[in-house]
């Protein structure tokens, strides 16, 4: 039997998405905020595929049950039914074909060709901090510690999460009773992750500074942060004079892109919990500003933005199965408490470790990571 019409189109759409997604894929490899353009190119180069995709999603399940009408002889030829069935069976297979040469386009690249950078935001590629709401956050976290107390505990929030883990709080609690004061910095309410990295590592610097000018002999000053917050936290505590202002720090989550994740591990004043399933602290690959840039503004409601995830997705096949997944989970009763970002069962031993942490002594060094 002789190639049919629609397998000669498929194979010339294969062919086609196979060289446009070579193409997007080498574009994407060097994109950054210095090349938008690249990123353009990889969306355009990707675009066959991804239609593909929904156009075989959409129609293989007509197509499907248009066959098995065909087989129970209620769809005779011709009829309106048989003309849908061979509609949508010749777009399920255009749109296999085009996913297809999506798959090779891109695993030719990025096996033959040069490896993909890691994903990180170094602190110098942040965005200028907003010094105004940098010092309303130190401001509002300063006023509401009880600094008569002999342990200051400073909460540094993650994304959407403002308020401080029940968890946390009661690990606090059972560890340090009365003794402790327990404020949560508050930061930006949406997902511009990285201008609020900058606004609340600065805000972290402010109080930092003014507490150690205030510390009565003894007290302790100790961190713990979450998911941004973990971030913010170490970037502040690049600085070595902040970082002999504290005297412990435990963060979990830490998001893969920062550049000193587990900086501080073995240090003995560092504590960082990550979860293998957590997304958010997964290694990516690619431009992490360019990538955070497109993410936070889809996450945030910018629709117009939405072209720039394909390429991430495409390029983190892995990490976007956990996404997946986690989105999945979420949706189901109880989904919350199965989030691999929710560490939960590591609180009261994060809230433990803070407690054994010697009185400060002027001149200890605290571990900044790095």
């Amino acid at each position: 039997m002789g190639i049919t019409p629609l397998q000669l189109r498929m194979g010339a759409v294969a062919v086609g998405s196979t060289a446009l997604a070579a193409g997007g894929t080498a574009a994407w490899l060097g994109a950054d905020r210095e090349h938008p353009g690249r990123e353009r190119i990889a969306a355009a180069g990707y675009a066959p595929g991804v239609i593909g995709a929904a156009a075989a999603v959409t129609a293989g399940p007509v197509a499907v049950a248009m066959g098995l009408a065909r087989l129970g002889n209620t769809a005779a030829e011709g009829s309106l039914l048989s003309k849908v069935g061979r509609i949508a069976k010749g777009t399920t297979g255009l749109g296999l074909a085009a996913v297809a040469g999506l798959v090779a386009g891109t695993a030719a690249v990025r096996i033959l060709g040069p490896a993909a950078h890691h994903a990180e935001v170094r602190d110098d590629q942040l965005p200028e901090p907003d010094m105004a709401r940098a010092k309303l956050e130190a401001d509002r976290t300063y006023d509401a510690l009880d600094r008569s107390k002999p342990n200051l505990v400073v909460w540094v929030p993650g994304t959407m999460r403002p308020n401080t883990p029940g968890e946390f709080r009661d690990g606090v609690q059972a560890a340090m009773g009365d003794a402790a004061s327990l404020v949560n910095m508050p930061n930006r309410p949406d997902y511009q992750v990285q201008q609020g990295v900058a606004d609340t590592s600065n805000a972290l610097r402010l109080l930092l500074t003014r507490l150690e000018a205030e510390r009565r002999p003894g007290q302790r000053i100790l961190l713990a942060g979450e998911s941004q917050g973990a971030w913010a936290m170490e970037v502040a505590l690049q600085d070595p004079a902040l970082a002999k202002v504290v005297d412990r720090a435990v963060v979990w989550g830490n998001p893969g892109v920062s550049p000193h994740q587990h900086d501080g591990a073995g240090d003995g004043k560092w504590l960082e919990m990550s979860e293998e399933l957590d997304v958010v602290g997964r290694s990516l690959e690619g431009s992490g500003p360019m990538m955070l840039d497109g993410l936070t503004k889809v996450f945030d409601g910018d629709v117009s933005q939405v072209w720039r995830v394909p390429a991430t997705m495409i390029n983190n096949p892995h990490e976007t199965e956990l996404i997946a997944v986690t989105g999945l989970r979420l949706l189901t009763p109880g989904g919350y408490e199965r989030d691999p970002h929710n560490y939960r069962e590591f609180e009261g031993v994060a809230a433990r470790f803070l407690a054994d942490a010697p009185p400060h002594q002027a001149g200890a060094t605290a571990a900044a990571g790095g």
